[in-house]
């Protein structure tokens, strides 16, 4: 079965699931789709949930949901679809960057500590630029320019590192 129940709790979404394993027998033949999503939706969906609404995988944004969404927090309901919020989802990337250059300054606070010892100005300067350039990476102006996820996830200002 390919149907979602989303729903907004406290403004926040949220999405079930529903496990096909779940599914009921009901007087010698199984629970039709919609009897199972239907029961499912009045198990787990809160009574103050708002924007209740089945959905078929296929009308969910454009991330699937295989592999959680970068962007769930910014999905929102706009009439009777699900849509990402780009100022939300925006401000998800920062954050995703953010995470990813605190090991980057990290590392670079180390660097500097050892050129600091070594009494070599020039090196600090440049680890002190570099860090800089982390710090404004969250401030990229693409990001705020950016006006579909594709062109959102395009912009990655950090330093790419081989795992």
């Amino acid at each position: 079965m390919n149907k979602r129940i989303f729903y907004l709790d406290n403004g926040k979404p949220r999405l079930v699931i529903p496990a096909p394993s779940n599914r009921q027998f009901k007087t010698h033949r199984e629970e039709t789709d919609d009897e199972f999503i239907d029961r499912i939706r009045r198990k787990d969906v809160p009574t103050t949930a708002t924007d209740v609404q089945i959905v078929d995988v296929s009308e969910l944004p454009e991330e699937t949901v295989t592999a959680w969404p970068i962007f769930f927090t910014a999905w929102r309901p706009v009439d009777g679809q699900i849509v990402i919020d780009m100022p939300k989802a925006r401000n998800v990337w920062r954050d995703k960057i953010r995470d990813a250059r605190k090991p980057l300054l990290d590392a670079l606070d180390i660097e500097y500590q050892h050129a600091d010892e070594r009494g070599d100005a020039e090196e600090k300067q440049a680890i002190a630029a570099r860090k800089q350039a982390l710090r404004d990476a969250p401030t990229n102006p693409r990001i705020e320019a950016a006006v579909t996820i594709k062109a959102l996830k395009d912009v990655w200002p950090l330093p790419v590192t081989e795992s």
